[in-house]
């Protein structure tokens, strides 16, 4: 008769081997997406055939709620993060290694499959072809630009007298939040099917705004969940171009400066009045850097045209400023800590997402470039500059022309 084999306890090791290769499957997945989505062929193939079916399934569920998933989503996981956090010091302070050790097998097992999803869902879209709209390449120059930034002067200030306000000088909004949402998702028909995704969430607003407006923040879209999210807090004016930014990322943009186009140009060409008023509320300050580089740098000249800009524009506009500066919690110093905390882990997001700029890179900056020329009369070398338009401007001088301005050929200079 044989004897059967002795069995021997398994070491903790070995009972710890499935969590410990499920964690490595996912590193090696994570570290694999990482490198196939900094190729721009891979990840514009991967936004069209793969991101941009996830994204609408899980969107369609989440939208059946009427409260944001994302953010009872993190209120649990902060409070299952301290649990965790306490459990793992009380398990150690026992010496309990083998349990402590294998509950942050489990942790780093949930973290690793959230950030594969998250890659599957958005970590490609950064990396995808750049974003193409509709604008104008034309370079205008003196008073051809003046005239441009004029016209829309004239409709901004016009907007304004039609737009009621309260006793501080804010604009009421003519729609609730669901009208305003609703709005904005036939808005975003507009937008070719090709590049963009064609599903467009319902706007959800966040039950805890008081603490997104001490942190400093005014929206968060997490593709994963399809979901877009904004502050409700956000002074109303500036609230319509927070949710078509967050709108354009569920879309399937994601880089910062070009949700940003998205939610300028969806906002700007809107035959809805509001929506317009809202529009140049959010973006028309650029036009002043417009006018100043167009007239050879001239600052004064900038200053001059926005001095026509209607009072109750200006009052709205301080406002503005003043709600985002003075808006602290009731302990300053952590508000203040929180908002910088913020920040900081914004900027590392972003640069890990391939932005080199970080936080810097929502802006859509415009340059000049100073030529060395010689005065034919008197010889000596003069430095002549050419203005270099940001892509906000290219979207104006667009509009400009199509609403029946002289329009100019592609790359030509006007007034030179």
């Amino acid at each position: 008769m044989i004897k059967p084999a002795l069995k021997y306890p398994k070491t903790p090791f070995e009972r710890l081997l499935p969590l410990i290769t499920a964690a490595g499957a996912l590193l090696a997945a994570a570290l694999t997406l990482s490198f196939l989505r900094k190729i721009t062929a891979v990840a514009e193939w991967f936004v069209r055939n793969v991101s941009r079916y996830i994204v609408p399934t899980v969107g369609n569920l989440t939208s059946i709620v009427p409260f944001s998933v994302l953010e009872l989503l993190v209120i649990t996981a902060s409070g299952a993060g301290i649990g965790f956090a306490a459990v793992e010091i009380v398990l150690l302070c026992k010496k309990r290694f083998y349990r402590s050790v294998k509950r942050a097998c489990v942790l780093a097992v949930v973290i690793l499959s959230v950030i594969n999803l998250y890659s599957l869902c958005a970590g490609f879209a950064y990396y995808r072809a750049p974003l193409v709209l509709d604008r104008s390449d034309a370079v205008y120059k003196g008073g051809d630009i003046t005239a441009v930034a004029e016209y829309f002067l004239t409709d901004f200030n016009n907007l304004s007298d039609k737009i009621e306000r309260n006793e501080n000088g804010d604009a009421i909004p003519p729609y609730s939040h669901k009208e305003l949402a609703a709005l904005l998702r036939e808005e975003f028909k507009r937008l070719d099917g090709g590049y963009y995704f064609e599903y467009t969430p319902r706007v959800k607003r966040v039950a805890n705004g008081w603490f997104m407006s001490d942190t400093g923040i005014t929206g968060v879209a997490f593709l994963p969940l399809g979901e877009a999210n904004v502050n409700p807090m956000t002074p109303p004016s500036a609230l319509p171009q927070v949710m078509a930014h967050e709108l354009a990322h569920t879309k399937g943009v994601m880089r910062e400066n070009e949700a940003n186009l998205v939610s300028y140009y969806i906002l700007l060409t809107s035959k809805n009045d509001y929506l317009r008023y809202c529009g140049y509320f959010s973006c028309f300050y650029t036009l002043r850097t417009a006018v100043a580089i167009g007239n050879n740098n001239d600052w004064n000249a900038a200053n001059g045209f926005f001095d026509n800009v209607a009072p109750e524009i200006l009052t709205e506009w301080g406002n503005e400023t003043a709600f985002w500066r003075t808006h602290k919690g009731p302990v300053k110093f952590l508000s203040d800590f929180l908002a910088k905390a913020g920040e900081k882990l914004n900027d590392l997001y972003l640069k890990l997402n391939g932005a080199k700029d970080g936080a810097a890179s929502y802006q859509n900056p415009s340059d000049i470039i100073e030529i060395p020329q010689t005065d034919p009369d008197t010889g000596k070398t003069v430095i002549k500059i050419e203005p270099v338009y940001s892509e906000i401007h290219k979207i104006f001088f667009k509009i400009y022309e199509n609403a029946g301005g002289q329009a100019a050929p592609a790359g030509a200079t006007k007034n030179a």
